[in-house]
């Protein structure tokens, strides 16, 4: 086996994203894709984690809502989990994704401004219930 470079070593890490059944089955021509193509000087390599990640991003989430799903002894369909309309609510929540992202393209300058706000909201709770667990939770 030849040695990865640094682009191959981070997509094969990214590959974790997925279910472990998914990986074994998938993974190493999942890796040979992207390593030829990482090879190959036509692509940009925008273009190529652009065109990588969105791929690796939509089929790990597939995958694993998959998962919810499984099949019985007997090969019937069996859902575990709660969800009955759980189609429904991804549909809709793939919309709003899409929507947000055509939103944020178009203003980057806001979608900045919106990613530091929730960065530092998070943070500024993360301390403070920090010191509220030191100090009056845990004597």
């Amino acid at each position: 086996m030849t040695r990865l470079r640094w682009g191959e070593r981070v997509y094969r890490a990214l590959l974790a994203l997925h279910p472990r059944s998914f990986r074994r089955a998938y993974g190493d021509d999942l890796l040979a894709a992207f390593s030829a193509r990482y090879r190959d000087r036509h692509w940009s390599r925008a273009r190529l984690w652009t065109f990588h990640l969105n791929d690796l991003l939509r089929s790990a989430f597939r995958e694993h809502v998959s998962v919810v799903f499984s099949r019985s002894r007997d090969g019937n369909a069996v859902q575990r989990g709660g969800a009955a309309t759980l189609g429904v609510h991804m549909g809709t929540m793939k919309q709003d994704i899409r929507y947000a992202l055509r939103s944020f393209r178009r203003n980057p300058g806001f979608a900045a401004i919106v990613i530091l706000t929730l960065g530092l909201a998070i943070g500024m709770n993360t301390a403070i219930f920090s010191v509220v667990d030191g100090v009056l939770l845990t004597p």
